[in-house]
């Protein structure tokens, strides 16, 4: 058998070559086929080599790179792949034309751009929620509610500020609304009257109030401090505090969250289908019990709970009356350990679809739904994906403890 071997070590894992390329020694390969069949990738020798120098240099996600390598094939330039993962560093989205003529170059992207937006329907096309099982009637009227409600929009104006000065609000807003795509097209044709749009959208993305560089220019010393200042007087409506200045009642308020948030295409309270068959033994029990359970399925809700600084956490389970929360845990999305050794076999085990401050992340938001159930009084149980028959034992065997402690 032939092996893979990269500077006189045998690699049989993602693992140990991902450790490889970030000790930045140059690597010596004796077969790099084996090595294209491993990563599952097809280009040339030079565009793999030049992936794992952007991959050290940027720290951009292995998957990605890869995925990068088998899409760009053939057109792949180091010089313009470079510039390309500078410029995903600086701007979120890799579905602009620039990142497009960046990734495929300036002859060949529209191919590829005009591909992408015609087979990928988004939430303003029928054909999108056709294909979640709506109908084209039903699809029509989710689309009317979206346009009729987003920012700029009459019905957005008069929601935000009532119906007279919402009306007056969004008079003066069309006078300000020189700048729209449509009246670039129309004064400049197609393919300028875009380009030109996307210089203008780049522009005020860049010179944004929400663009941190925007506070570092202004004030170099302490801009910080002022970033966040901002952040909280002007946008602070996921917060509790909030609307609670504005005469709401606390559970008020966290409906008020949950309604912006699923206008966001945020869910809430709906339960995953694992879960709702990892709890179809607990429920049954509570059910001949007569234990009164809170759980994200229709005519129910998670139990919410609110935080001291008015974060607002949903639980997948609770059992109200015996002061007991049951989470669902799959492992790819709660990691179980925080520490850096399986910190790197998840990362790994995840494709490196993940990245470390994703870990940490997850880590510390599980840890903050823990702590906050235990103040406000419950315990919290856990099922995990990969020992559900164990988990649910133990829980099913705390719930009838409780019933008998508290007939006693």
């Amino acid at each position: 058998m032939t092996y893979l071997i990269i500077n006189n070590q045998i690699v049989k894992s993602k693992r140990k070559l991902t450790n490889l390329i970030k000790s930045g020694e140059p690597l010596n390969i004796n077969n790099t086929s084996l090595l294209k069949d491993m990563l599952k990738v097809s280009c040339s020798d030079e565009a793999l080599l030049f992936g794992f120098k952007m991959y050290n240099k940027y720290s951009k996600p292995f998957a990605t790179i890869i995925r990068d390598l088998n899409d760009i094939g053939d057109l792949f330039d180091c010089d313009r792949y470079e510039s390309y993962c500078k410029f995903r560093l600086e701007n979120k989205t890799s579905n602009s034309r620039e990142a497009f003529i960046l990734k495929y170059g300036k002859d060949t992207y529209s191919t590829f751009y005009n591909k992408t937006y015609r087979e990928k329907p988004n939430r303003w096309t029928v054909e999108h929620y056709i294909e979640k099982g709506y109908t084209e009637e039903q699809a029509n009227t989710i689309i009317k509610s979206y346009k009729d409600n987003i920012p700029g929009s009459l019905n957005f104006f008069i929601d935000k500020y009532g119906d007279e000065m919402g009306n007056k609000k969004y008079a003066e807003f069309g006078e300000k609304s020189k700048h729209t795509k449509e009246g670039y097209i129309s004064k400049l044709g197609k393919e300028k009257g875009i380009l030109e749009w996307e210089k203008y959208i780049k522009k005020k993305r860049d010179t944004s109030v929400f663009n941190k560089n925007t506070w570092i220019s202004r004030y170099p010393n302490n801009w910080e401090d002022k970033y966040k200042e901002f952040i909280k007087n002007n946008c602070s409506n996921g917060l509790i505090d909030f609307w609670i200045k504005r005469g709401y009642s606390y559970e008020d308020a966290a409906n008020k969250i949950c309604d912006i948030n699923n206008k966001r295409g945020v869910e809430f309270r709906t339960a995953s289908k694992q879960s709702l068959k990892a709890f179809k033994p607990i429920i049954e029990v509570c059910d001949n019990l007569g234990i009164a359970y809170n759980i994200g399925i229709q005519d129910n809700s998670e139990k919410m709970l609110i935080s001291e600084c008015g974060k607002i956490r949903f639980y997948d389970l609770c059992l109200e009356d015996l002061n007991i929360i049951v989470e669902y845990n799959h492992e790819k999305y709660h990691p179980k350990k925080d520490d850096a050794e399986y910190m790197h076999k998840w990362l790994e085990s995840h494709n490196n679809y993940f990245g470390e401050a994703d870990f940490y992340k997850l880590i510390k938001n599980d840890r903050f739904k823990y702590e906050l159930a235990k103040r406000k009084g419950y315990d919290i149980y856990y099922i995990w994906n990969d020992s559900c028959i164990n988990d649910i034992t133990k829980i099913l065997n705390k719930i009838y403890e409780n019933c008998t402690n508290k007939k006693e």
